[in-house]
This record gives structure tokens, C-alpha cells and sequence, in this order.
């Protein structure tokens, strides 16, 4: 799915460059002043997060030590000051997306990885969608994808859903031509995906149904290939 392959490409950039081509918080500590402020012009000498130790990260979390230096060593080239904004997720996926318009999908990436709607991210709170991502088990990956997808929080993916969420991944995807040769066209997408997940055809996309066809076998080799032995040092 489209979606899986986004989440690896945005994920490398935060460091885990054997992620070939992001992927609730802990506590949003020190910020509660500067929540109703733009983040990007309170300046990073301002407000500062440093993550709690290793130790206790990896026995939260389930990834090694080694592994968390990896993760947090490229969260902190993203993010000097300790937190992710929307805005810096923007940022990144310009750069993996040059030529696409990248609006649309960083709002509903950004959802993903916040749903508590916290303005500032901590490497504690990245970690927890990036836990599910990798450590979590085929059933905790599909529901969070499906909470991508739902963009309006009903627990269904209703036709609106659905036709954001594809109309996201196209301008994402835009060639470098910037034409839409080589591009599913929205009408094609939208069609091809309705059917394919509306099981009982109800026109609106449950759970279960989603569910039903996320445990495809091709599709639960995707899934089960996205784990934490994607994490490896720089080269």
C-alpha cells in the first residue's frame, strides 16, 4: 500500500537510513506557557526537551539502546531543540517529495503521530507511534493506519475519508514533471480503493472491513517487513 511505503521513505529521514526509502504523548514537559503560540517563533534556545535515559526509554519502549542512539540521533538532526512541529514534518517531506504538494498528507500524518493534538512533539512522544510501527503487532499497525485514513475520527472511513486521503498521496506523489502522466487518475483510485475495502458495500468503510483486508496474506508480509531490524546505523 501506498501508505506503507510514505511512512519508510519519511521515516529514514529522522535517521533510520536502513528504513529504505513516519512512520499520544509521555508529557509535553516544560511547554504549557507556549501552547497557544506558534512554536516555529518561540526559537529553539527557548524551549528545550532532552529525552529521559536510555534505559528507561528502552525498557518502555521495547527497543534496544543502540537502537534508540540511532532514532534519537536523527530526531535531533530534524529537531535541535528536542520537539517535532507540523511544520518541520512539512519540511521533511519536501525534501523526500520535491516535487509534490505536500500539505495535505503532512496534516494527516501529523494527526497520526498526535493524536492527543499537542503542538510540540517530544522524542517520547514520536516514539510511541514509531513503537507501534515497528514493534507492534499486525493487528496495532493496521489499526494505525486505519486511524490515518479516518480523517474525521467517526471510526469509519466514509466516502470523504477515503477521497482526501487518496487525493493526499497523489499531489504527494506528483512526478517531476509536475503532469499527472504516470499517476492513477483520482476518479480510477478512488473507485479501485472503494472496492477493495468495502467488504459488504455499504458505501462506507468499517473496521471490520478494513480489517478483513489487511489480513491478506500479501499484505501482512508488508506489514510484518516493517519492523526494527530496519534500524541500523548510518553507513
Amino acid at each position: 500500500m501506498e501508505v506503507w511505503a510514505n511512512i519508510r521513505k519519511v521515516s529514514s529521514s529522522f535517521g533510520m537510513s536502513a528504513v529504505k526509502k513516519f512512520s499520544m504523548g509521555m508529557n509535553g514537559n516544560g511547554i504549557s506557557g507556549f501552547l497557544d503560540q506558534d512554536p516555529e517563533e518561540i526559537g529553539a534556545d527557548v524551549i528545550r526537551h532532552r529525552p529521559a535515559s536510555l534505559k528507561h526509554l528502552a525498557m518502555t519502549s521495547g527497543f534496544s539502546e543502540e537502537q534508540l542512539k540511532i532514532l534519537y540521533r536523527g530526531f535531533k538532526q530534524e529537531c535541535p531543540n528536542g520537539y517535532l512541529t507540523e511544520n518541520r514534518l512539512k519540511n521533511v517531506l519536501t525534501q523526500l517529495f520535491p516535487f509534490g504538494d505536500t500539505s495535505a498528507y503532512t496534516k494527516s500524518l501529523w494527526r497520526a503521530i498526535n493524536p492527543t493534538g499537542l503542538t510540540l512533539l517530544s522524542f517520547e512522544d514520536f516514539l510511541t507511534s514509531l513503537t507501534v510501527l515497528l514493534l507492534g503487532s499486525a493487528e496495532e499497525k493496521i489499526l494505525w493506519v486505519f486511524k490515518l485514513y479516518d480523517v474525521d475520527k467517526d471510526g469509519f472511513i466514509n466516502v470523504n475519508d477515503l477521497g482526501l486521503t487518496i487525493e493526499a498521496i497523489q499531489d504527494l506523489i506528483k512526478p517531476a514533471t509536475g503532469s499527472s502522466t504516470g499517476v492513477e487518475p483520482f476518479e480510477a483510485a478512488f473507485r479501485r480503493t472503494l472496492t477493495r475495502l468495502d467488504l459488504d458495500r455499504d458505501g462506507v468503510i468499517s473496521r471490520e472491513d478494513f480489517f478483513r483486508f489487511m489480513r491478506k496474506r500479501e499484505v501482512e508480509e508488508l506489514l510484518n517487513s516493517f519492523d526494527a531490524s530496519l534500524i541500523t546505523a548510518s553507513r
